[in-house]
């Protein structure tokens, strides 16, 4: 998996500081953007609620609790695959867990007070992590684990909303349990994510074939 990550096209020359630039400036992204979803204390997606639940109960670092639920998804793709885990996926695990750690330590004072800052900072919030989505996949560098769990299911026949719910039902209930940040605001970045994550990767793709940097 690493040889072929390595590997990839996008790893290459001018392409390299494309891809590393769309992929680490993602997931700084992705990163503040879920703080300022849980800091708006609106409620947060259910993956980012439930890992910041699980910081919060167990008393450790965000980046840990990434970490547990990427190698349990990595494990569980690998069964459904009959094959071995995709090790190259865990790298972007692990650089976005101490993402998540800076980002929060930087952030503790930023909470939301009242309605309006609450809202301001979700939809901050929801504006980074689709802007970051966006740019993340078009580096075409491995995604993170949750993802591939995800791919791992359509693969064995699910569609790929099935497949997603399959993953988000069980982090909001877990997330519940646990004391995680779900609210309102939960839901409207359950309603809204999805469209603004195509809206920048539309917008960010067209402005890379614009000037000649494209992404096929």
């Amino acid at each position: 998996m690493l040889k072929t990550f390595f590997n990839s096209p996008y790893f290459r020359g001018k392409e390299l500081v494309i891809s590393l630039f769309l992929y680490f400036g993602g997931m700084f992204a992705i990163g503040f953007g879920a703080v300022m979803t849980i800091n708006s204390q609106a409620g947060a997606g259910g993956y980012d609620a439930l890992t910041f639940a699980l910081s919060d109960h167990w008393n450790i670092p965000v980046s840990y609790a990434i970490y547990s639920i990427s190698f349990l998804a990595l494990i569980t793709a690998a069964i459904l695959r009959r094959g071995y885990p995709n090790i190259a996926a865990f790298v972007t695990s692990f650089i976005l867990g101490q993402i998540f750690d800076f980002w929060k330590y930087l952030l503790t004072d930023v909470k939301g007070t009242s309605f309006l800052s609450s809202l301001t900072f979700l939809l901050i919030g929801i504006c980074f992590i689709s802007l970051g989505v966006g740019a993340y996949i078009l580096s075409k560098l491995p995604t993170n684990p949750i993802d591939d769990f995800v791919l791992a299911l359509t693969e064995r026949g699910l569609s790929l909303r099935v497949a997603k719910l399959s993953f988000d039902i069980p982090c909001f209930v877990l997330a519940i349990f646990l004391g995680g940040q779900i609210g309102w605001g939960s839901v409207v970045i359950t309603l809204s994510l999805g469209p603004i994550i195509q809206f920048w990767n539309t917008f960010l793709g067209s402005l890379l074939m614009k000037y000649s940097l494209t992404r096929s």
